[in-house]
């Protein structure tokens, strides 16, 4: 068992404050995962701000990245958002990733105020889904 001095204790515990004033949705830092992973704790608390913490940011990162992996294609250029879809409908169905998402791309976040929350679909003849993926492609691309 650890024995705990009181000055590094406190050290310790403001070092954690610091790495959790950034949010679950924001991306990691390797640096920050790096001084987690240093700080003494026992293994059940360090498991838990990880749990909470850093395993959904690096999740989220990899999604976000495949994401974005997408939007850059040539199929996505050409305004087709055929292979969008179904990346944004699960998008939609995960709100922890969805507010990941709109954390990360404001105009992704204005869309889906737009479309979801106003009702106001850019695409009338078209539904939601359809309308939100090809309403971002004619943003970025048009």
């Amino acid at each position: 068992m650890q024995k705990f001095n009181i000055k590094n204790t406190i050290f310790k515990y403001d070092t954690i404050l610091k790495i959790m004033e950034i949010t679950q949705y924001e991306p990691l830092e390797n640096d920050q995962l790096f001084a987690f992973l240093q700080i003494n704790l026992p293994p059940d608390i360090k498991r838990k701000i990880y749990e909470e913490y850093f395993k959904v940011s690096i999740i989220y990162n990899k999604k976000y990245s495949i994401l974005m992996g997408v939007i850059i294609s040539d199929e996505c250029h050409s305004l087709n958002p055929t292979s969008l879809k179904p990346l944004v409908e699960t998008i939609i169905q995960k709100p922890k990733f969805l507010a990941y998402v709109c954390a990360r791309n404001d105009l992704f976040s204005r869309l889906y105020k737009s479309h979801y929350i106003d009702g106001n679909k850019h695409f009338k003849n078209l539904d939601e889904l359809t309308s939100i993926s090809l309403a971002w492609l004619m943003y970025l691309y048009h």
